[in-house]
């Protein structure tokens, strides 16, 4: 009876080994210490947020970029407007020079008129994926966070109908007084651009800062992430090749125990 029950015990215990030599060799072939909720309920939970975030800050980023590529494109847009305006206040001032007969002046008045249907395509046209640039009344938001409320506002508000209520897009230069007229109301409207443009600058450089900040934060989350669920290589090796012995030992031992077990049936014979 006790090499029966040596026989079962043997058994159980080369079952165990082998279950543990199964789950070192499921950690080193997948790389994954935790393969499912049972081996680890806590661990895979809080691997899962992780993971959730990661894919968060992915997409952050990507929003990040996004809205890089849209503040460069309202930029571009913007210099071109300040190009053709300071062109228009060249004229202005030449326009308030005295000497000037009626068709000089309405040569000026053509070259200003032509400048001011140019920047007036120009702001209605801007656009960046369908989306108008300069004739918003309300904030666009920005998802550059993986969580709610990581958001960032890019506010370039209708610029287009700010410049019409400052009369940039009516100059006249008809006469001295009233090219000088022109000129402040130019020295205004450009101002009003430049503000503008300002504003672009410093949102620009919060979306750089913020993809660095997104670039630190899933590097750190990454690597809580994979101490948490990946194997420990040099672990998991040592406990597989000690499983693999034990297995050795306990498949001995039951050879062992299978023989004694014959003698024992042949003298009861």
């Amino acid at each position: 009876m006790s090499d029966v029950g040596s026989l079962s015990a043997s058994y159980s215990s080369y079952t165990s080994s082998s279950a543990s030599t199964q789950a070192s060799a499921q950690q080193l072939s997948s790389g994954q210490r935790i393969s499912s909720a049972a081996g680890d309920a806590a661990g895979m939970a809080i691997g899962s947020r992780m993971s959730a975030q990661l894919g968060g800050m992915d997409m952050a980023a990507r929003n990040s970029m996004d809205g890089v590529s849209m503040v460069q494109t309202a930029s571009g847009a913007l210099d071109t407007l300040t190009s053709n305006m300071s062109r228009m206040r060249e004229l202005a001032v030449q326009a308030g020079n005295g000497i000037l007969n009626d068709s000089d002046r309405a040569a000026i008045q053509s070259e200003i008129n032509q400048l001011n249907e140019q920047n007036n395509s120009l702001l209605e046209d801007a656009n960046y994926n369908g989306q108008a640039l300069f004739q918003n009344s309300q904030p666009m938001q920005l998802q550059t966070g993986p969580n709610a409320g990581d958001t960032t506002e890019l506010a370039t508000g209708d610029l287009l109908q700010t410049l019409k209520d400052s009369g940039v897009f009516s100059l006249d230069v008809s006469s001295s007084d009233a090219a000088s007229m022109s000129l402040s109301t130019l020295d205004l409207a450009l101002s009003q651009v430049s503000e503008q443009q300002s504003g672009l600058g410093a949102l620009s450089n919060r979306l750089d800062s913020n993809l660095d900040n997104l670039a630190e934060r899933r590097l750190n989350t990454a690597a809580a992430q994979s101490r948490i669920m990946d194997t420990d290589i040099a672990k998991a090796a040592s406990e597989w090749s000690s499983s693999q012995i034990k297995d050795q030992m306990q498949l001995a031992m039951q050879a062992q125990a299978n023989a004694h077990a014959g003698d024992m049936l042949q003298l009861l014979g």
